[in-house]
């Protein structure tokens, strides 16, 4: 099943502390996050293809800049919760 889109989305685990969370349904997405060394599996979906991952940042602003390099995609905040959002698309073969 394709879908059309994929998210990943990021959180700080709790104010002040290092511990950040990702939480994506893009297979790729997650190929990547497997491979490295900082990345542990916190979560794993079973009716549903998800994972969720923890790590460290020092810096708000080094926990944005891995997500979006991981995602090649645009960061969105989200008001709500006050994480962040990419929406990433399938690749189409032609």
């Amino acid at each position: 099943m394709i879908k059309e889109y994929y998210t990943t989305y990021l959180w700080q685990e709790e104010r002040g502390k290092p511990f950040w969370k990702y939480h994506c349904d893009d297979p790729r997405i997650v190929r990547k996050m497997l491979r490295r060394q900082t990345f542990k599996i916190s979560c794993q979906g079973m009716n549903k293809y998800f994972y969720e991952f923890i790590t460290t940042y020092s810096t708000p602003q080094k926990a944005r800049q891995s997500l979006k390099r991981l995602t090649n995609g645009v960061l969105k905040k989200d008001p709500d919760t006050g994480g962040f959002m990419v929406k990433t698309y399938p690749k189409m073969d032609k």
